[in-house]
């Protein structure tokens, strides 16, 4: 509802032509406004799920279990967050979309298509920040990590890998909208504020978790000398020859 053909179609109504073009530009400009909103919302999705179904595999070395799991990633579905953050947001792009405020049926929609799609764009982003400070709480967290002989990762490569997936999808959907809005990045400096407070998010909340993790793993691992001088009770070797 809120992609390019319905967008030329309220422009037909509203005055009887559109700017439909099938000059590649303009196709390209149109496949990412209908591609924009149709990913943020849909990353969502792939967010929470992605959450959800490492949750068997992060939950054995937590000391909380699943209640302690569950609050680290709580405020993920909170709503009015992501909504102050779509007003924010549009600060930025509104004037440049829409610089003639004229009561018109093309700005009405042009308003709400804007509202949703900062909707689209903001929930992906609430999403994505929540669920990197969750995985930073896990790491933080008393976990039960195995032997560094049994495991290199010591039981926690999921949270790694969802921690690298979560911010591969984020930066997908800063790729997109800064294409999509390429044209007033060159011109706008709130919109180039925008899409570098992105990048920056994005970088952060990886390294985030990765570094707290690092951090309890090097306190949990044994230092090679610990090894070579901890004897076995029963056979009076050191343990680390067994």
């Amino acid at each position: 509802m809120i992609g390019s053909p319905v967008f030329h179609l309220f422009e037909y109504i509203d005055h009887g032509s559109t700017s439909f073009s099938i000059a590649p530009s303009s196709l390209v400009a149109d496949l990412l406004y209908t591609l924009v909103p149709l990913y943020a919302f849909n990353v969502v999705r792939y967010l929470r799920l992605r959450i959800l179904n490492a949750e068997p595999q992060i939950i054995p070395i937590m000391s909380g279990g699943e209640a302690a799991y569950h609050s680290a990633f709580g405020r993920i579905s909170s709503s009015l967050p992501f909504v102050i953050l779509a007003l924010v947001l549009l600060v930025p792009i509104l004037p440049l979309v829409v610089p003639d405020s004229h009561p018109s049926i093309l700005v009405s929609y042009t308003l709400i298509s804007l509202f949703v799609n900062g909707l689209a764009v903001a929930t992906y982003v609430w999403s994505y920040a929540i669920s990197s400070w969750g995985l930073h709480r896990l790491g933080e967290s008393q976990l039960k990590l195995k032997s560094f002989l049994e495991d290199r990762t010591m039981g926690a490569k999921a949270i790694g890998s969802v921690a690298l997936s979560l911010t591969v999808a984020f930066l997908g959907g800063t790729l997109l909208v800064f294409l999509l809005f390429f044209s007033y990045f060159l011109i706008s400096l709130p919109f180039q504020g925008v899409i570098y407070a992105f990048i920056e998010l994005g970088i952060i909340m990886f390294f985030l978790p990765i570094n707290s993790l690092h951090k309890r793993m090097r306190e949990t691992r044994p230092t090679k000398s610990s090894h070579a001088t901890t004897l076995d009770n029963e056979t009076g070797e050191p343990s680390i020859l067994r």
